[in-house]
């Protein structure tokens, strides 16, 4: 029912996150809808119809207790095509592999890692604009805040500078294109060494080649 709430032109967020970082930069650049907590449940917010996503904070990446956990369930369990924005930085960045492997690998959730909230709002923007341009991610991304974020998001894969997160870009267009690239496609663009550790990454956290 919220999914199908999304506003056309913009995204539905979770009332607690009302008056905060990520809302303020949210609002300058699309239409933000509040909605309530106790109808939004475990979802902070749903950029586009059937995908709600979850933002974890650095300490929650650091630590995913027993709450964080329930959180990522009801996700999988409400949404179509879940995500999690994590905060990934130079402290959590060690912890990204273990939540890897319970959000992706356990509850079949796409795991987006991002610098900052600043990031994770953009990033939220990015997949609502993916969305309303009917699903077009052949398209390199335009020159722009939300652009620029989503650069970030990709050089934080392994073995991936920004030349290579600007390869994976024109190719794929989007990081969620990419977490679901085979590792012959990725091969094409950064070679079999980058494609592996790139696809472990998103399937195989455990495995990755660092």
């Amino acid at each position: 029912l919220i999914a199908a709430a999304t506003a056309m032109d913009g995204i539905v967020m979770n009332e607690k996150y009302r008056d905060s970082e990520m809302h303020t930069i949210l609002k300058g650049l699309v239409t933000v809808r509040i909605d309530s907590a106790e109808h939004m449940g475990s979802v902070d917010f749903w950029p586009c119809s059937g995908t709600g996503c979850v933002f974890l904070p650095e300490a929650d990446v650091i630590n995913v207790t027993p709450v964080v956990k329930s959180k990522l369930c009801n996700l999988a369990k409400v949404s179509s095509k879940g995500v999690v924005l994590a905060e990934c930085t130079g402290v959590s960045e060690q912890y990204m592999d273990s939540l890897q492997q319970l959000a992706t690998l356990e509850m079949k959730l796409v795991t987006l890692p991002v610098p900052t909230k600043l990031d994770a709002a953009k990033m939220l923007v990015q997949l609502m604009q993916t969305f309303h341009s009917g699903g077009d991610t052949t398209k390199p991304p335009r020159h722009g805040p939300v652009e620029n974020a989503l650069l970030e998001a990709v050089q934080c894969l392994p073995k991936t500078g920004i030349v290579k997160a600007k390869a994976l870009l024109e190719k794929f267009g989007s990081l969620r294109a990419i977490s679901l690239a085979t590792v012959k496609e990725l091969a094409a663009v950064v070679g079999q060494s980058s494609a592996v550790s790139i696809y472990a990454y998103f399937h195989e956290p455990f495995k990755q080649q660092k």
